[in-house]
């Protein structure tokens, strides 16, 4: 694998390190947590000018036509700033199923809309009982009406249109676009711990317009959870980069006993613990970006699923570790390091924790 960027990587991740610091900093965005959910502001049109929201639509229809390889560096800086606008959602998610799934009209029409940030994508997927599971829908479709309850749609509280898994009347499992106007739908918006948007949707004979074949939607979730996957790994490894960065410039600034923190033995080998387990998180990001688009299916659920629980591992560790040696303080709102935590534990939780990916890994690997 080669691990080092192309000029189009390395000038996405400038690009978006400069956004992030001047748009996107813990303390500029302070507010946003303690104000009402209804009253947080995203800054999506600073991220749509620089076509981030592009990168994977294909140049026919406006974008980059670029990989998860190419994304995987702005995700990484975004991960490293206060960023809770729908990135993966709509950029990842949404376009790579309306790519892959959609007929040339629906392509035409919505692609272009994607790239130039006019249009954010949720998918709705997840219902109360699933625990991870795609295939547990209980949402039914009856010619194209849907009716049924969504939660935790990633992106989903300011989603324009929403991507929806529901059961055909012959068990089949199909994919459904449907506006957030549309009739018989009601949207529960609401934040995450570390303000990510998300919602929970009732469908009450919703009209849905199918996205690729029926019964194709079991294959193609599976497929968007593996890049969703890559694309939350590498936004943790930023988030885990800030928290040893800010961990060791406190450590050099802060004194006791008459000496600097860092110059204490046992804080040091946590601190290198703490590279350790973040470069082994990186590693296996990487991994998983360059193996989300494999046409083996099973290449694919390991490398997604290995990722998944390293990343759970080493952002337990390295948040720990962070709070921990900031004391107090770390978990004060006023300091960023609470956040990253807080962030880290959402995206572990999401599209399957360490016990889901373990099992899922062993499944894949034929034990």
């Amino acid at each position: 694998m080669n691990f080092e960027p192309t000029e189009i990587q390395a000038l996405l991740r400038e690009s978006a390190e400069r956004l992030a610091r001047d748009a996107f900093s813990y303390l500029d965005r302070l507010p946003a947590f303690t104000a009402d959910v209804e009253a947080v502001e995203e800054n999506w049109e600073a991220i749509a000018a620089l076509g981030i929201p592009g990168i994977l639509v294909p140049e026919a229809y406006g974008g980059m036509g670029g990989t998860l390889e190419d994304i995987a560096p702005v995700l990484e800086a975004f991960g490293g700033a206060c960023v809770f606008e729908p990135v993966t959602a709509t950029a990842v998610i949404g376009a790579g199923l309306i790519a892959a799934l959609g007929t040339q009209e629906q392509r035409a029409r919505l692609l272009p809309q994607i790239a130039m940030g006019n249009l954010r994508v949720a998918l709705a997927a997840t219902e109360r009982h699933s625990r991870y599971r795609l295939d547990h829908v209980d949402t039914r479709a009856a010619e194209d009406d849907l009716s049924g309850a969504k939660t935790l749609a990633l992106g989903g509280a300011t989603a324009d249109l929403f991507i929806v898994s529901a059961r055909e009347t012959d068990g089949a499992l199909s994919l459904f676009l449907v506006p957030r106007d549309a009739e018989g739908l009601a949207v529960v918006p609401y934040r995450n711990i570390d303000l990510s948007g998300a919602c929970d949707l009732m469908l009450w004979g919703v009209r849905g317009e199918l996205l690729g074949a029926r019964g194709a939607g079991l294959a193609a979730l599976e497929h968007a959870s593996d890049r969703a996957i890559a694309a939350l790994c590498c936004e943790a490894v930023g988030a885990m980069t800030a928290l040893h960065e800010m961990t060791l410039e406190h450590l050099k600034t802060r004194h006791a006993f008459g000496k600097p923190l860092g110059s204490f033995q046992v804080l040091q080998h946590r601190i290198v613990d703490m590279i350790v387990m973040t470069e082994q998180a990186r590693s296996m990001a990487m991994l998983a970006a360059g193996k989300a688009d494999s046409e083996n299916p099973a290449e694919r659920a390991r490398a997604a699923s290995a990722a998944k629980v390293q990343i759970g591992q080493s952002g337990r560790y390295v948040g720990e570790q962070a709070i921990q040696i900031h004391g107090a303080m770390g978990i004060t709102l006023e300091h960023a390091a609470g956040y990253f935590h807080k962030r880290l534990a959402v995206i572990d939780r999401l599209f399957g924790d360490i016990e889901h990916h373990l099992d899922r890994y062993a499944t894949a690997s034929g034990y």
